[in-house]
């Protein structure tokens, strides 16, 4: 379990696939020795398992399952990553409950600067992903946790504002319109759909969740 909050920044030094997915090796000269083998570790809000550690970087398997379903199939060495530690019982929990289980990608639409902050607007390109997505509520992207501003279910878009602090100290600051982020819901919500969904099946198979949710 993470928190949302990046503690540092990595590079790929190494990717080799395999017949499994791929292996990657991370160097991080600052937290390389804070972690130990079988620790999770978030890559750009991927939960990964390191498998080997030295002074200066880790190594995780990334299996193909998590190729499909994050932006990992487009990392290339040398590019940076937002890196979280696994969260630990008494820790602060400044940003909110990650999982590291990426639930799909979005494309960075449009970067708007307002003064020293930033509007991002991303695209979810999903319907099935509207319930997940509430104003003011949190979302993990990349590996960082961020506030909704506002949502457009129509265009399946919602932005974010990204605090200077967070912008310098994240990969932010070095992304492209175009790019592929890594989204996470907010794991509560999701709890919540999934049991209404559950309820709405049993008591009106035919009907949709948000005609559920109407009556």
């Amino acid at each position: 379990m993470f928190t949302g909050l990046v503690k540092g920044l990595g590079r790929i030094e190494q990717i080799e696939k395999n017949s499994t997915g791929m292996t990657i090796k991370v160097t991080c000269k600052e937290m390389a020795k804070s972690i130990s083998v079988d620790d999770s570790v978030s890559i750009d809000g991927v939960c990964q398992t390191a498998i080997s550690v030295n002074d200066t970087s880790f190594t995780v398997n990334v299996v193909n399952s998590t190729l499909q379903k994050t932006n990992f199939k487009k990392l290339y060495k040398n590019k940076l990553v937002n890196l979280e530690l696994a969260l630990r019982i008494g820790d602060r929990l400044g940003g909110h409950i990650v999982q590291g289980h990426v639930n799909t990608t979005g494309i960075l639409k449009s970067i708007i600067n307002y003064g020293e902050s930033y509007k991002v607007a991303i695209d979810y390109s999903n319907t099935e992903f509207n319930l997940r997505l509430v104003k003011e509520g949190s979302i993990c992207i990349n590996g960082v946790s961020l506030t909704i501003c506002d949502v457009n279910t129509t265009e399946t878009t919602f932005n974010v504002f990204v605090i200077p602090h967070t912008w310098e100290n994240t990969t932010f600051r070095s992304l492209s319109i175009g790019d592929v982020l890594n989204l996470e819901f907010d794991v509560i919500g999701q709890y919540v759909v999934n049991y209404m969904e559950s309820r709405n099946s049993s008591e009106k198979p035919n009907n949709s969740l948000e005609a559920f949710l109407r009556s």
